[in-house]
């Protein structure tokens, strides 16, 4: 979804906003470098989780723990929510200004 957004901005910029279509190199850059820092090592660990965890000892898991401390602790909650925000870049500060 952030993809999406961020891609739809940036053509946005480009077809009203009279922004050059380079915007789409700075894109494909962000999004580039934001999945090797958090998409794929998420992805990887989730998939490491998903084979590894016996499910008899599953909420054991540290992530697990996450989980079920966010389903009774509204700090940890708010804390483990923001963090899909660490991968919400906005194209807009990259537009030139006109």
């Amino acid at each position: 979804m952030l993809d999406a957004g961020c891609l739809a901005d940036a053509f946005e910029g480009i077809f009203n906003e009279n922004q050059p279509d380079s915007i789409l190199n700075k894109y494909a850059e962000i999004r580039r470098d934001i999945y090797k820092k958090y998409t794929d090592p998420w992805s990887q660990e989730n998939v490491k989780r998903l084979y590894a965890l016996d499910p008899e000892t599953a909420k054991d898991d540290p992530f697990m723990k996450t989980v079920n401390s966010a389903l009774h602790d509204p700090e940890v909650r708010k804390e483990f929510l923001a963090r899909p925000q660490l991968l919400r870049v906005d194209i807009r500060d990259f537009f030139l200004k006109t």
